[in-house]
C-alpha cells in the first residue's frame, strides 16, 4: 500500500543521498510531473522580459534569481 505524502510535501523529489531511480521511493508520474512544472516556470523567458525583470529586481535590492523566485511563488 502507498504512502500518502505529508500534508507540507510539494511531491518533488528526494534531498538526500539516496542512490535509486531519480523518482525516490515515491510515484514516478508525481515525479515526472514535478519535474514538467519545474521546467515550464524556469524555462528562460524572451530578452525583453529578462531585461525588464533583472531591471526591477536591481532596483529592489535583489538579484534576478532572488526576484524571479518571488514573482513565481
Amino acid at each position: 500500500m502507498a504512502r500518502r505524502p505529508e500534508r507540507s510535501h510539494n511531491g518533488g523529489p528526494p534531498l538526500d543521498d539516496y542512490e535509486g531511480p531519480p523518482w525516490g521511493k515515491g510515484d514516478a508520474y508525481i515525479f515526472l510531473a514535478w519535474r514538467a512544472a519545474h521546467d515550464k516556470a524556469w524555462k528562460a523567458p524572451s530578452h525583453a522580459v529578462m531585461l525588464m525583470r533583472l531591471e526591477k529586481a536591481e532596483r529592489l535590492g535583489l538579484t534576478y534569481e532572488e526576484y524571479t523566485l518571488e514573482i513565481l511563488e
